[in-house]
């Protein structure tokens, strides 16, 4: 089962790939002494707790070539620990509390250095500084709840598109983080994978941050390529309701198995 809070040292890329979401703005809150709130995709939440308030919930359904978005009308108990909300009549409304000293985690050492496997001379700076994530809930019926984008799209022997997701990331102080991209290949039976990181350059400031995973595609479909980016940033994306899938690869990204799917079901 995954956690609604993962620290930024365990979460490898963890996410969500079989319901992977579609594109809306919503109204982000963080609510500190100011009551400052994210019109428009802001990418600092202010230091207080983070809101999410009567946004539209979307499911996912995978055709041949791509995977397309519904409205989801239901309702469904939010059950993981860390924050409090449900879905209701097809609407999120979850809070997560500023995080207490217990709950943060160290960018330094082993469990921080993990998260940047994929980058190298990874630098945090001040490395004293820690940090909590957000990145989604689970429900009563054993889904998950989170704020991601598939635009993974296969034509004839072409793949084409990008998966992109936002975490809210908060730090107990400004810090920076930066690191070198490098390029990696990986093959299987159905073919080869290039999977290129763009160089690490975060600037997070006290408080929730808005930090975008970005893959871009591009290739054949035994040949296929991937960018990766980080970058603080909030862009409307909607939040998707998906099924547990731990089909990732854990070494880069959730891309990889969100276009398998769709390669396994032209071969099908």
């Amino acid at each position: 089962m995954k956690n609604t809070i993962k620290f930024w040292g365990a979460h490898r890329w963890k996410l969500c790939a079989i319901a992977l979401a579609a594109v809306i703005g919503f109204a982000m809150i963080a609510c500190d002494a100011d009551k400052k709130t994210d019109e428009g995709g802001k990418k600092w939440l202010g230091t207080g707790s983070l809101t999410i308030t009567n946004e539209q919930v979307y499911t996912v359904k995978q055709t041949v070539t791509n995977y397309v978005y519904e409205k989801y009308a239901g309702s469904d108990k939010l059950t993981s620990t860390g924050g409090s909300g449900d879905i209701t009549s097809g609407k999120l409304t979850y809070t997560v509390s500023v995080p207490t000293d217990a709950n943060l985690e160290s960018l330094e050492g082993d469990e921080g250095y993990s998260w940047f496997t994929n980058w190298d001379k990874v630098k945090i700076e001040p490395k004293t500084v820690k940090t909590f994530l957000f990145e989604g809930a689970e429900t009563a019926s054993d889904k998950y709840v989170s704020k991601s984008e598939d635009k993974t799209k296969i034509s004839g022997s072409s793949v084409s598109g990008s998966t992109e997701s936002v975490m809210y990331v908060y730090v107990n102080a400004d810090v920076k983080i930066t690191g070198e991209g490098k390029t990696d290949t990986d093959q299987d039976e159905e073919g080869k994978y290039t999977i290129t990181t763009k160089n690490l350059s975060l600037s997070l400031k006290k408080g929730w941050n808005a930090v975008t995973l970005k893959d871009t595609i591009s290739g054949t479909m035994s040949d296929v390529k991937f960018t990766t980016s980080i970058s603080v940033n909030n862009p409307n994306l909607k939040w998707t309701l998906s099924e547990y899938d731990d089909d990732y690869d854990e070494d880069y990204s959730w891309s990889i198995p969100s276009f398998n799917r769709l390669r396994q079901n032209i071969d099908n």
